[in-house]
């Protein structure tokens, strides 16, 4: 019979050229070793033994029982025992066990033996789910063996998942029985047993692992929390005398993936982006993962292929190049290729903010036709607004002015360098009911749509907000002040009150326009019937308007532009401490 070999190795024996069944004995071992971003890649062996004068040695090398959380990045730590690989980031853990040992006795007549082992693989997590995978851990899945020198090759059958197949001569293969909870759709037998047999049964059906470089085969796939489903894996190989003697390993990984459920996958900075420009981005996502499993394509919209330099592994993030885009909401998709696992996030591209202190915007509209209109942003607020090239030759805001609650200056107003005034937010306790210096020194806004105030209607939405004439100056417009134009006020930078008066702008503005309708058409001023504060009470909105100009009549009243339904009143004169409208013009 010949003596025993070592433990750790198989063996097939000719014995008289007949041959018995003799018995083949494996045993897996486990080694880990941890990953600095958790990771961890776990060696685990199977070696045979056996009797007679030819040895050949069949090695599961299982490498990369990889615990990776998704969820937010954060400390990531990672333990190792004797067949356990766990790690855990955030919150979430995940531990992969493996057999320790298993049997496989074998030896063979020219007659065709199957051996069949029994092992498990168990994954332990309080991630609300995980993703099972296996695969080869290199691009070939042939056991390889060396005898005296000589290299030769047991063959894997072509079965996957979908489609095993049985056994033949000289090929390995591995099996979970159908039934398993939590596996995959499959076409494996529906049990197995361990056994070594003369009559290779060929209705059981095998796989082999994908190769390392294309993508993993998902084995099974949970939506919910562990404490511990295990995976019976049986392992088989067929062969007989002709199989050459020597000793024959590869390389298996099982890969168990656990998955934060709602956690956002990928984190886009910036989430917005101007469009027409060339634009880095950083896609973040919370996969925490070693060098061996970073593949990761990442597209915009349709199939864009962007281009990608990785800055960190854990966790992963991309720092990726945006093309110039037409203004629109994309989706960022990052295709992590070892898991086929696709995660998404939107992308806005939007047209470049275009701001109404911009020197080249107000250019831009001087030169632009009579009736070009712009959409321009004040910066101190990041309020909308339309303005046109109007008949007189000035650029128009042609919406009212809606700034509250803000201090402004030099920088962003119509402010000389050493002034800054806060305007106040919307409030009636301050507006009074007579004139006087005290009363008219005050600043005072009132939102002309805010329907928590008494006396407020539900009203438009272009009604903006009244000033008082004091505040629409910026304080340069006092009670005292008794003729003449203020030179600053609370609009833009670059832009200012229209002048007052029968010689003023409003009044050369009416000049061209010549009635309530033209005045108040949308492809001219487009000036609103917004109605006014006066004293204790809102009156007349949607049936008068009444705008501030710059320019003082006495100590008590200032001009104004005021309109109805049917008339226009271009220097018209009232209480500076009434709350009108405001428009600016550009300068």
């Amino acid at each position: 019979m010949g003596k025993m070999w070592d433990k750790n190795k198989i063996k097939i024996a000719n014995v008289g050229g007949g041959g018995h069944l003799n018995r083949l004995a494996s045993r897996l071992g486990f080694m880990s070793r941890q990953s600095k971003s958790g990771i961890l890649k776990s060696d685990k062996k199977i070696k045979a033994y056996g009797y007679g004068v030819s040895v050949f040695v069949v090695t599961f090398l299982v490498t990369m029982l990889a615990a990776s959380v998704f969820n937010a990045p954060g400390e990531t730590s990672a333990e190792s025992g004797d067949n356990t690989s766990s790690a855990s980031a955030s919150g979430y853990n995940l531990s992969v066990s493996a057999t320790s040992n298993v049997n496989l006795n074998l030896s063979v007549s020219d007659s065709d033996t199957m051996t069949i082992s029994e092992g498990y693989v168990s994954v332990i997590t309080n991630s609300p789910g995980y993703r099972l995978y296996i695969s080869m851990t290199g691009d070939n899945t042939s056991l390889t063996g060396v005898k005296d020198g000589l290299s030769s090759t047991i063959a894997a059958t072509s079965g996957t998942i979908a489609a095993p197949t049985s056994l033949t001569r000289g090929t390995w293969g591995y099996a979970i029985p159908s039934g398993t909870a939590h596996l995959v759709s499959n076409n494996f037998s529906s049990s197995y047993s361990t056994t070594t047999s003369t009559t290779p049964d060929s209705s059981k059906l095998f796989a082999v692992p994908p190769v390392a470089s294309s993508n993993p085969a998902l084995l099974a796939s949970s939506t919910s929390a562990t404490s511990g489903d295990t995976y019976p894996v049986y392992y088989a190989v067929q062969a007989n005398s002709d199989t050459t003697p020597g000793n024959y390993t590869n390389n298996i990984a099982f890969t168990a993936v656990a998955d934060a459920g709602s956690v956002d996958k990928v984190t886009l900075t910036p989430s917005s982006i101007e469009s027409n420009t060339a634009t880095t981005v950083t896609v973040a996502t919370t996969m925490y993962s070693t060098a061996d499993y970073l593949e990761a394509a990442i597209t915009l919209g349709s199939g864009t292929i962007l281009s990608c330099a990785r800055t960190s592994s854990a966790p992963l993030t991309y720092s990726c190049t945006i093309p110039a885009t037409a203004a629109g909401t994309y989706t960022i998709t990052l295709t992590n290729s070892k898991y086929a696992k696709t995660y998404t996030a939107s992308l806005e591209v939007v047209n470049p903010v275009s701001y109404m202190q911009d020197t080249a915007n107000i250019a831009a509209c001087k030169v632009a036709a009579t009736g070009t209109t712009f959409t321009l942003t004040d910066s101190r607020d990041n309020e909308e607004y339309t303005v046109r090239k109007l008949a007189d030759g000035n650029c128009w805001m042609t919406q009212n002015l809606r700034l509250q609650n803000k201090t402004i200056s030099n920088a962003d107003s119509n402010l000389p360098s050493s002034k800054t005034v806060t305007i106040p937010a919307s409030s009636t306790s301050l507006w009074c009911t007579t004139i006087s210096a005290a009363c008219d020194d005050q600043l005072m806004t009132l939102d002309a749509t805010d329907t928590s105030i008494s006396g407020q209607s539900s009203a438009q939405a272009d009604y903006g907000v009244y000033y008082n004439w004091y505040t629409a100056t910026a304080t340069y417009g006092t009670y005292p002040m008794s003729s003449g134009s203020v030179s600053y006020d609370i609009c833009p930078k670059g832009w200012r009150l229209p002048t007052g008066g029968s010689s003023g702008e409003f009044q050369t503005l009416y000049g061209y326009y010549g009635s309530s309708a033209d005045m108040r058409s949308t492809t001219g001023p487009a000036f609103v019937l917004s109605g006014y504060r006066r004293g204790g009470s809102t009156d007349y909105q949607g049936g008068y308007g009444a705008y501030w100009s710059s320019t003082a009549l006495n100590s008590s009243n200032a001009y104004d532009l005021y309109l109805n339904s049917s008339s226009v009143g271009p220097a018209l004169r009232n209480l500076k401490y009434y709350g009108f409208s405001v428009r600016c013009v550009a300068k």
